[in-house]
């Protein structure tokens, strides 16, 4: 929606797409985190621990309007793409990278929060540990999920999208941005150029 308003051209209504989007992703999250599931994700899910199931669950399958999955389905639109499934693969992955780094953030050794969205950040019920585990977990099945068939039946083009996710959430991206933060706490940021370039990084771009 926000690539169509800006660019001009008819995708998709703004409730079509931020709000019919938002179940879909969660529900192939849910698939994916749920031993009913089909595939190889099934008998890996079914061979791990509850308690990492349950925790990585916890982090993915909460509130939030998951705007990440709408903006990369109206992206593909955009551009022209008609296979649903294939942005909503990505979408989904996105938003467990998302997860997994809001994991990480509430922690103890980062910014200590006990809330998120009005409920207990995960490392409060399932434990520091754990929560860590679990966003291990959650990272690293976003990849699996972008190297699936049905993200792209085209390898080398399943290849650039996890090396672009690679790049914009590593130590070049996402991390980088994180550590800044971190270093703002003791070091406050001045300007406006040095908050531009924390939240780049923090976002990916």
């Amino acid at each position: 929606w926000v690539a169509s308003a800006i660019a001009g051209v008819p995708v998709s209504t703004p409730q079509g797409t931020l709000f019919g989007v938002a179940p879909e992703a969660k529900l192939i999250i849910l698939k994916v985190l749920s031993d009913k599931g089909s595939g190889s994700m099934a008998g890996v899910v079914a061979g791990m621990d509850d308690a990492l199931v349950a925790a990585m669950r916890y982090a993915c399958l909460g509130g939030g309007k998951r705007v990440r999955a709408a903006l990369v389905l109206a992206t593909y639109e955009l551009a022209g793409g008609t296979v649903r499934e294939r942005a909503l693969q990505v979408g989904c992955a996105m938003e467990m990278i998302h997860a997994y780094s809001l994991i990480q953030d509430d922690t103890p050794c980062m910014d200590n929060d006990t809330l998120r969205r009005g409920k207990p950040t995960t490392h409060v019920p399932f434990g520091e540990a754990m929560a860590l585990m679990a966003s291990d977990g959650v990272q690293t099945l976003a990849y699996e999920v972008l190297a699936e068939g049905r993200t792209h039946p085209d390898g080398a083009v399943r290849l650039d999208i996890i090396k672009l996710f690679a790049q914009a959430s590593g130590a070049r991206g996402m991390v980088a941005g994180q550590v800044v933060d971190m270093a703002h706490e003791t070091a406050p940021a001045t300007g406006v150029d040095a908050l531009r370039v924390m939240h780049m990084l923090k976002t990916g771009l």
